[in-house]
């Protein structure tokens, strides 16, 4: 088996592994990827899914919402920010918002791809981009 891809996961990702996509949760738990995330990202999801999902939340069968946030994220190594701090000035300049300046940091100090659904992100040229169409494409090959 080859080594897995290594990405850092944005946000809209996990949120849509929630919301939607089960391709999306699919891949969270796919073995032929490594993913990281900045420290905040677990946190903050988990705060802003329960609040647009306490309505709606149908859960899963024998799951409760926690749960599933468990098992989605168990594989997500997650970096502290001083880590990933040193590159946060330049990942504020290539940045489309400025809350998406940790992910970028991170896969700037990694070196490796981002994982993001955010248009946005691929305006820049320092980090790679991996939308999750094109991630299930790059599987593809492999």
């Amino acid at each position: 088996m080859a080594d897995p891809l290594q990405l850092v996961i944005d946000a809209n990702v996990l949120v849509a592994a929630f919301l939607k996509a089960a391709t999306t949760r699919n891949l969270l738990l796919d073995e032929r990827l490594k993913l990281y995330s900045p420290e905040y990202l677990l946190i903050e999801a988990k705060k802003v899914l329960k609040s647009r999902l306490a309505k709606s939340w149908q859960g899963f069968p024998g799951l409760d919402f926690d749960q599933l946030f468990a098992i989605l994220t168990d594989g997500i190594t997650v970096l502290p920010k001083e880590d990933y701090a040193p590159f946060l000035g330049k990942a504020s300049e290539i940045a489309p918002h400025e809350e998406d300046s940790p992910y970028l940091a991170c896969a700037l100090k990694l070196g490796i791809p981002l994982w993001s659904n955010d248009s946005g992100m691929g305006n820049q040229t320092l980090v790679k981009v991996f939308t999750t169409e094109k991630l299930l494409a790059e599987l593809a090959k492999r």
